[in-house]
């Protein structure tokens, strides 16, 4: 007779394992952050950490994030940053996946950078939500009303585009949208010069003794290049590890391919998380050695132990169906998670 596995508690063992690989490849505490810059995010990161501190012994100096989120709010990514600094000396970032905008600048305040072939980052815009509560894009808004304040002073401006300028642009929020633009800008530059640049100590051409002005002014055009929606034109392209690298902007990113199983662990992980709980109604999702935790759209903080409980159905037809959980979550069975249910079976018999 077959034995059955509850799936909560399965995918709790897989992640716990391959959660531990990534600490020890790191030496470092991990903690997995889905979800928009924003208030709720950074006080359920706050929440998470002190759990952390609390429940553990012996906590590390170093963080590792493992991050995807749209973006957000410049007072949410600073405070957030603040938090990860608070409780750790050395924060790094892993990108699996995406993080935009306010994400990429948090991503900015690390110590060092982790991405591969397929992760990118995004214009460093503020991302705040519009009027029907969605997330929305305001390099093109501003964009597109400097490119008609310019046919306006050349003369050119047609009266369909002076009715557009009036009826839907106002001025006092452009001016809003350019000075939260540069706050986040200034953010970026203070951070790699604090962070990601400050064990920068000899340049790679010639060993030159680098100074805080050479950093300071390192910054300055990292910083401008990744806010020019002119050369990324507005939001439509993804910054990816190579163009991060090469075109003009040279940052040190790290390729976690390199160590093939550092590679395998970050991917099966982040896998695992988005193929069982990441799904439509998940605001917000953390992971660390606390467990899984989320905030549905309803605004419901539950932990993953008292969220699911899902069981393997004898039946072969009814195997990798959705089943609806409490919080109103449904989760699919992805096929990897099944070739591992005998490894797990071993652990809960050695454990009982």
């Amino acid at each position: 007779m077959r034995n059955t596995v509850k799936v909560d508690q399965f995918i709790e063992v897989s992640l716990s394992q391959l959660q531990k690989k990534i600490e020890e490849s790191f030496g470092g505490e991990v903690i997995f952050v889905y979800g928009a810059i924003d208030r709720e995010l950074g006080d359920a990161i706050h929440a998470e950490i002190e759990t952390l501190k609390k429940h553990k012994e012996k906590i590390s100096k170093r963080l590792v994030v493992v991050i995807e989120t749209p973006g957000g709010c410049v007072d949410a990514a600073e405070r957030i940053c603040n938090l990860f600094r608070r409780s750790f000396e050395i924060v790094d970032f892993i990108i699996p996946n995406y993080a935009y905008s306010a994400g990429t600048a948090l991503v900015l305040s690390g110590d060092s950078i982790h991405m591969d072939y397929y992760s990118v980052l995004g214009l460093t815009y503020p991302q705040p939500k519009n009027g029907h509560g969605q997330w929305a894009s305001r390099a093109v808004r501003l964009q597109a009303y400097n490119r008609l304040i310019e046919k306006s002073e050349e003369g050119n401006l047609t009266e369909a585009e002076l009715f557009l300028l009036i009826k839907n642009f106002d001025p006092a929020d452009m001016l809003a949208i350019k000075r939260e633009k540069e706050r986040l800008q200034d953010l970026i530059k203070k951070w790699l010069v604090e962070y990601k640049f400050k064990n920068w100590t000899k340049t790679q051409t010639n060993g030159k003794s680098v100074t805080l002005q050479m950093k300071r002014e390192r910054a300055e055009k990292v910083a401008s290049a990744l806010g020019d929606e002119k050369r990324w034109f507005s939001c439509g392209r993804n910054m990816t590890m190579q163009a991060l690298q090469d075109e003009g902007i040279h940052l040190t990113i790290n390729d976690y391919r390199e160590n093939e199983e550092l590679g395998e662990s970050i991917y099966q992980y982040y896998s695992f998380l988005k193929d069982c709980y990441l799904k439509e109604n998940v605001k917000i999702a953390l992971h660390s050695a606390n467990g899984f935790t989320c905030m549905i759209q309803e605004k419901a903080m539950t932990n993953i132990q008292d969220q699911r409980t899902i069981r393997n159905n004898k039946s072969k037809n009814e195997e990798n169906k959705s089943t609806d959980c409490k919080g109103g979550i449904s989760v699919r069975l992805p096929h990897r998670l099944e070739k591992l249910s005998k490894q797990v079976d071993r652990i809960r018999h050695m454990e009982g």
